[in-house]
């Protein structure tokens, strides 16, 4: 009686740690269109579900550095996507785990040792004489790559950029939106070239600055010169992010000149076109536009249907088209946003025992995301976002900088983008003629607040039911 007693606990047990698993898969799903990627990369990316037991849902973390900075700076972030995925308040604790997911007191280096088992078992070493550990995600291959219309130019070119020593055009510029798959392409290539015998390189805009400030206050560029001037291959990741940093731009301007000089390939992505990204040198724009510039766009509901697909038989989970079909036809925005959707979709349906049909997809992410609402206009936009701050059209469209008139406009802005894809460029023309840098930094101001600011995002909901409201009469 006793045994079964505890065989019973134990499969409680076993549910309990399945059911968490899965929540906390599609709450990170959530959370990483939340942060920004090198803190998600940095601080959610190696976490799991531990355990939900009545209110409290714990969280396994690969070390206590990590579990300390999700308590005091992401606590009530994750207890709100919980309590959505989950229906209930929760309360969520951090527990640091060994490589098997189970809790302990202490954290031993061991926990980082990659190999079967590892938190870091997605994750394979990169090759430079300077730096053997670059990661590089095991799963970001070209083969797992979903290629049409709003990429095939960008695969075409990193695939060259792979294949080919001589190839003709240097630097490979990869450019779009977040979430899009710019990094994926990266990877792809690391992986390719460190298979033909190449170094390489792989790093984001943040590190060469963090390389380059401590070169400078250690008066030490030797050893930073080595690292970034000896490898086959340079790419560095989220490249805008280096706008406006003088004394970085310059170093890097260095490192472009030698390697391109010696015929050794970059490639780099960033969030826009050369042009836009506020704050870069001329010289370094004119550098980059030098090469091949290829775009990223978001995918059409095909490519969409496409990639939900592939995720499902990258998890072994089974969808009917119907079901896929209606999260592409809800979700009309980014691979990542594709992948959060489908992750909440798949979670419920484990949750509540149910097969995944297009009317638990309608339950899953009817509160997240916009129902298709037929077309809009630029014109309506600026309307809407006049008539719900009480402005003028003048007002919003004009260069008067009073504060109200600022924040409408850059409201404004942000749902033209969002709302019609319309390129900075042409959205500065509705503007009087702005120039797309500002443009571009007025809609990543907004992007970058609607993330901490309810007030920000019931302005947003709120002009969008007038816009959509006016479309359907």
């Amino acid at each position: 009686m006793k045994r079964a007693q505890n065989s019973g606990l134990a499969d409680q047990e076993e549910m309990e740690e399945a059911n968490a698993k899965d929540v906390w898969r599609a709450a990170l799903g959530e959370l990483e269109l939340q942060v920004t990627r090198p803190y998600f990369e940095t601080y959610l990316k190696g976490t799991s579900g531990l355990s939900l037991e009545g209110d409290r849902f714990a969280v396994a973390a690969p070390n206590s550095f990590v579990t300390e900075w999700l308590r005091l700076k992401m606590k009530p972030r994750i207890e709100e996507t919980l309590a959505g995925l989950l229906g209930r308040p929760v309360s969520v604790e951090f527990h640091v785990s060994n490589q098997h997911g189970t809790r302990k007191d202490t954290f031993t280096p061991t926990a980082f040792v990659e190999g079967e088992g590892s938190q870091y078992s997605d994750w394979d070493e990169g090759y430079s004489e300077s730096k053997p550990n670059v990661l590089l995600n095991r799963h970001y291959t070209f083969d797992s790559i979903v290629v049409a219309r709003f990429n095939r130019v960008a695969y075409a070119a990193a695939q060259a950029v792979s294949e080919d020593n001589e190839c003709p055009f240097n630097p490979l510029f990869i450019y779009g939106e977040a979430g899009l798959g710019k990094t994926h392409l990266l990877h792809a290539i690391g992986h390719l070239v460190k298979s033909r015998g190449r170094s390489m390189l792989y790093v984001g805009a943040e590190q060469f600055t963090t390389d380059y400030a401590e070169a400078a206050r250690d008066r030490n560029f030797g050893a930073f010169r080595h690292k970034y001037r000896t490898v086959d291959l340079l790419m560095v990741d989220d490249i805008q992010f280096i706008g406006g940093k003088r004394q970085t731009q310059e170093g890097f301007f260095h490192i472009f000149n030698h390697l391109h000089e010696t015929n050794r390939h970059l490639v780099l992505a960033g969030d826009s076109h050369p042009r836009e990204i506020e704050g870069l040198d001329p010289r370094l724009a004119s550098r980059f536009e030098g090469g091949l510039l290829a775009d990223v766009r978001m995918p059409g509901l095909g490519s969409r249907v496409k990639i939900l697909k592939l995720k499902c038989e990258k998890m072994n989970a089974e969808a009917p088209t119907s079901a896929l079909e209606m999260i592409a036809r809800v979700v009309d925005g980014s691979v990542r946003q594709l992948e959060g959707a489908l992750h909440r979709v798949l979670a419920l349906s484990k949750a509540e025992t149910k097969a995944v049909t297009p009317a638990l997809v309608t339950e899953a992410l009817v509160g997240d995301a916009e129902l298709p609402s037929g077309h809009t206009t630029p014109e309506a936009i600026i309307e809407s976002t006049a008539q719900y701050f009480g402005l003028s059209i003048d007002d919003v469209t004009g260069n008067r900088r009073l504060k109200q008139y600022v924040h409408a406009r850059s409201i404004a802005m942000y749902l033209i983008r969002e709302e019609l894809r319309l390129a900075p460029m042409r959205i500065g023309t509705l503007f009087g003629d702005r120039t797309p840098a500002g443009v571009s930094a007025s809609c990543r101001k907004i992007a970058e607040h609607v993330q901490t600011s309810s007030s920000l995002r019931r302005d947003l909901s709120r002009i969008r039911d007038l816009l959509f409201a006016g479309s359907r009469v």
